[in-house]
């Protein structure tokens, strides 16, 4: 949810990993971007029971600035 408030997605928005992947790579979604920049902090106290879908956001993070540009950063 947080993503989606920060990205200004519109309400009729997804909200799974397609409709993530849908505004962040092929864009004309959000009036923010793309290009982003993304900063992932704290990766290493992810709970482990959201591990996959983390994981998969970042995936879908690093797809976006490789096919738009911006940035993507892990701590």
């Amino acid at each position: 949810v947080v993503l989606c408030r920060e990205a200004q997605e519109p309400e009729w928005h997804g909200r799974n990993l397609n409709a993530l992947r849908d505004s962040w790579i092929t864009g004309d979604i959000n009036p923010t971007g793309p290009p982003y920049y993304f900063n992932f902090i704290n990766c290493g106290r992810i709970n482990p029971a959201i591990n996959e879908v983390a994981s998969a956001v970042m995936e879908i993070a690093r797809d976006s600035v490789q096919t738009n540009g911006g940035q993507c950063s892990t701590a």
